[in-house]
Order: structure tokens, then sequence, then C-alpha cells
């Protein structure tokens, strides 16, 4: 009986553990104000569910240098992605209008709250800030396959309504670190 009532408090604990009951999780807005960043575009992979877009960490001899943090995506259904389209080439600086959010674990026996980045981003605005590359749809030669550009290239949300549901997920997963 003693064992099986230790193998029981033993199970016990390792589903405590393991599955940690006590903790509550959720994503939330970092503010109610829609924030601008600059992000850096990157192609890592290739793959749809990489993100592609980075903030910018700092300018090095005329060159964006990206940081490790990444940006995924969630976009309206009215806005079309920065990392879709000509726009979407290597080195092309973005500013981005949105909104950020964090992971915030509470625990529940405790109360303590532990905050960390989502790296989700809500996007209601994007423009490519020029000097930038785009994408060429009909060339012969294989390295000449941009060309830059200075023309004004911006999306706005058509609709204003900000609530987290509205937006869809695009990307998430950090393939560059």
């Amino acid at each position: 009986m003693k064992r099986l009532l230790l193998l029981a408090a033993v199970v016990v604990l390792m589903v405590i553990y393991v599955f940690k009951p006590f903790l509550y999780s959720r994503q939330a807005r970092m503010s109610a104000k829609p924030e601008v960043i600059t992000a850096v575009y990157l192609n890592v992979t290739g793959a749809p569910l990489c993100a592609k877009l980075y903030k910018l960490d700092k300018w090095h001899g005329g060159r964006p240098i990206a940081s490790k943090e990444p940006i995924f995506l969630a976009l309206p259904a009215s806005l079309p992605s920065p990392e879709d389209g000509g726009q979407a080439y290597a080195d092309n600086v973005f500013e981005l209008t949105g909104f950020s959010y964090q992971f915030e674990t509470q625990n529940k026996l405790t109360g303590q709250v532990d905050i960390s980045s989502s790296h989700r981003f809500d996007l209601i605005s994007w423009k490519v800030l020029p000097p930038y590359k785009l994408r060429k749809t009909d060339t012969a030669d294989p390295n000449d396959d941009y060309e830059v550009s200075d023309a004004a290239l911006s999306f706005t949300m058509k609709e204003d309504n900000y609530r987290m549901e509205n937006f869809i997920k695009v990307n998430s997963v950090d393939c560059l670190n």
C-alpha cells in the first residue's frame, strides 16, 4: 500500500513538474497606441514560415545590419505583407507601424509574473525606405534580377478596427538563430 501511495505521489509530482498547471501564460499588447519600428529584410532559408524581417540593429558602411530579433507579422486581411512582392529583397529596410506583444506568464501559486518578448507584431501600415531593390519580373540575365527604385511604396490598413482577433499570424519560426 505504501508503495502504491509513493508511486501515486511521484506520478502527481511529475505531472505538476512537466505540465506546470500552476502557470498561466498569455500574449498581451505592450501598448494601446501603435509604434513604429525599423526592420531589415533577410531571407535565410526561403521556408515560408521563417521570419524574414528582423529589427534594424545599426548601419555599417551605408549597409543595414539586422539584429537577432525576429518580427513575426500578424496582418489584417486587407493589408499585403512586406515579406511578399517585388520589394521583398535582401537588405531592404522597412518602416513598420503596429502593435508589439509580450508573453506574460503568471505563477498562480506565488503571483509572480515573468515577461518576455513574443516578437509578434500586428501590422497596420508599412513602407519600404528608398532607395530599395525591387525584384524584376522579366529578366534574361540571372545575375541581374533587381533594379534600384526611389519610388514611394507604402500600404495602410483600410479599416481602423485594431482588435487582436482581426490579425492573422503569417510566420512564427526564427530560422536565423
